[in-house]
């Protein structure tokens, strides 16, 4: 093999091989069960009747979001006319009614969450993608 195909081949490899290691994990709304790792922080938004500022009378809206480990790529399923293909997705909010689950993640710190993702809906979604919570998992 000559020098210069050599070189070309090297430089190709150095300047791609940054890319596959940051490509997204790609994942699907609903009924694809998911596995999320991040951590859980407890955030403040403005809610009703404007969702646009507490200081001027709106609601506060506290919730359980969840900053991914790494970022993923939402993707819908066939038929889904609900949902929109996200990408690049890094923080989630948290769907879960359930009283025990919140008491805990009200604690914050490193989560592991499964549960079906569904696309923000109302004034009351604050990130893009949201998560239906089937069970949490503290991490160590």
């Amino acid at each position: 093999m000559c020098f210069n195909k050599k070189l070309s081949i090297l430089v190709f490899s150095v300047l791609t091989l940054p890319l596959s290691f940051a490509a997204n994990q790609v994942v699907h709304y609903q009924p694809e069960v998911v596995n999320l790792t991040g951590v859980v922080e407890i955030q403040t938004f403005p809610g009703r009747p404007n969702y646009q500022s507490i200081k001027n009378g709106d609601e506060i809206e506290k919730g359980a979001y969840l900053r991914l480990k790494q970022s993923i790529d939402v993707l819908v399923m066939p038929n889904d006319n609900v949902n929109e293909i996200e990408k690049n997705v890094k923080v989630i909010q948290i769907a879960d009614d359930d009283i025990a689950d919140w008491q805990e993640l009200k604690k914050g710190g490193y989560f592991r969450i499964k549960g079906v993702l569904f696309h923000r809906i109302t004034g009351h979604h604050h990130s893009r993608v949201l998560i239906d919570v089937k069970q949490i998992e503290r991490m160590k």
